[in-house]
């Protein structure tokens, strides 16, 4: 499974999600930065918190199953 974080995430949330996974956390981005780094990464999970993620932001990721809002 490969988890994607796209907001700040605690260090210890961080560390459990990595028993399931591959796990990036690149918080802050947005757009077409975002875009971009759900193209190359193709995560299957994406966790947010308040961040939100139009729908074309979410096509970039074709093996894309889940968005987790953490909180």
């Amino acid at each position: 499974m490969r988890i994607f974080i796209v907001d700040k995430f605690e260090a210890w949330g961080v560390d459990q999600l990595k028993a399931l996974g591959e796990v990036t956390l690149e918080a802050g981005l947005k757009g077409d930065d975002l875009k971009k780094r759900l193209t190359e990464f193709n995560p299957s999970v994406i966790v947010v918190r308040s961040a939100k993620i139009p729908g074309d932001v979410i096509a970039a990721a074709p093996d894309l199953q889940l968005i987790v809002r953490a909180g």
